[in-house]
C-alpha cells in the first residue's frame, strides 16, 4: 500500500487524507455523501450529478484542504441542527443515540444556584474543656531582643531599657566587600633627578613585565662596571622579568609611580670560599 502522506510519499503523489464512510453512522454517512456529490469534480459524476459508485466505497481519499473543509462543514451542521435533530431523525440508534440523548439532557438541565449556608443559628461553644484550656494557658513572656526592639524591661523610672549584646554591630551598618583594584597605568621617572619622567600613564596588560618598561626608552650604552639597572619605588625594587600585576597584587591605586636608576651590583669571588 502506498503511503498517503509524510516524507515517504512517492514522487508526484498527492498528500491526502482518508475519510471513512460508515453506513452504521447514518447521519455522518449521508452528510458526507451529500457533501462529496456537491463538491466533487464533474469528471467523477454521472448524468444525475452523483459521484459514480461513492455509496459502495468504505472510504474516500481527500486532499488536506478538502478534508478540513468537510470536517468544518460537518461541525457547522451539528451546531445548527443540534443533537436532538440527530437522534429524533431516526438515523442513529443503540448506544450512540443514548449518548446523544444524555448530552442533550445535560445541556437542557437548569444549573443549580449556589446556596450559602445560614450561620445565624450558630452559637458559642459550651465545651468545658475549651474553657479550662483558655483559663490555664500560660502567658508567654516577651524578652527583649534585636529582632523585637519595641519590647524590653522597664527600669525604675519607667523607661524601656534594651539589653542588646555589645558585640553586635549597629543594624544600619552593612558589610561592604572590598573591590579588587588592578594597575591600569604606569609612569616611570628618574631616581636621581627630581620630577623628571621618562614617560607618563603608560597602559599595561596582565603580561606586561618591568623589563618591558625599558623598551619604551631609547637607551644607549650599558651600565658602568659594577652597576646594574633597577626599577623601584619608595622602599623596594622589583624583578625585571616578572609581570607587574602579578608582583603588585593589591595596589592602592590604579596608577603606579616607578623610578629608574642604577645600583651596585653584588659580586662574589668563589675562590675565596
Amino acid at each position: 500500500m502506498q503511503p498517503r502522506r509524510g516524507k515517504n510519499l512517492p514522487f508526484g503523489g498527492l498528500d491526502s487524507r482518508a475519510k471513512k464512510l460508515h453506513r452504521e453512522d447514518g447521519d455522518d454517512f449521508e452528510f458526507s455523501i451529500k457533501w462529496i456529490n456537491e463538491n466533487a469534480h464533474n469528471m467523477y459524476k454521472d448524468q444525475h450529478n452523483t459521484v459514480v459508485g461513492v455509496r459502495d466505497l468504505c472510504e474516500v481519499s481527500l486532499c488536506k484542504a478538502h478534508s478540513s473543509t468537510l470536517y468544518r462543514a460537518k461541525k457547522r451542521h451539528e451546531r445548527l441542527n443540534g443533537p436532538e435533530s440527530i437522534y429524533h431523525s431516526g438515523n442513529i440508534s443503540g448506544g450512540l443515540a443514548a449518548k446523544v440523548r444524555e448530552i442533550a439532557f445535560n445541556n437542557t438541565e437548569p444549573k443549580r444556584e449556589d446556596i450559602m449556608p445560614d450561620f445565624s443559628s450558630l452559637s458559642h461553644s459550651t465545651s468545658s474543656k475549651r474553657k479550662r484550656m483558655i483559663k490555664t494557658s500560660p502567658k508567654l513572656e516577651t524578652r527583649p531582643s534585636v529582632s523585637t526592639p519595641l519590647y524590653g524591661s522597664r527600669n525604675n523610672n519607667g523607661f524601656v531599657q534594651h539589653n542588646f549584646p555589645s558585640q553586635l554591630p549597629p543594624l544600619h551598618q552593612q558589610y561592604t566587600k572590598p573591590q579588587n583594584i588592578v594597575i591600569e597605568t604606569v609612569s616611570l621617572k628618574a631616581s636621581d633627578r627630581h620630577m623628571y619622567y621618562y614617560f607618563r600613564n603608560l597602559a599595561i596588560t596582565d603580561s606586561f613585565t618591568f623589563r618591558d618598561l625599558l623598551a619604551e626608552i631609547d637607551m644607549t650604552g650599558s651600565p658602568p662596571q659594577g652597576k646594574r639597572i633597577v626599577i623601584s619605588d619608595a622602599d623596594k625594587f622589583y624583578p625585571l622579568d616578572q609581570a607587574i600585576r602579578s608582583v603588585i597584587r593589591r595596589p592602592l591605586s590604579t596608577h603606579l609611580e616607578l623610578s629608574l636608576g642604577l645600583t651596585d651590583k653584588p659580586s662574589i669571588n668563589w675562590s675565596t670560599y
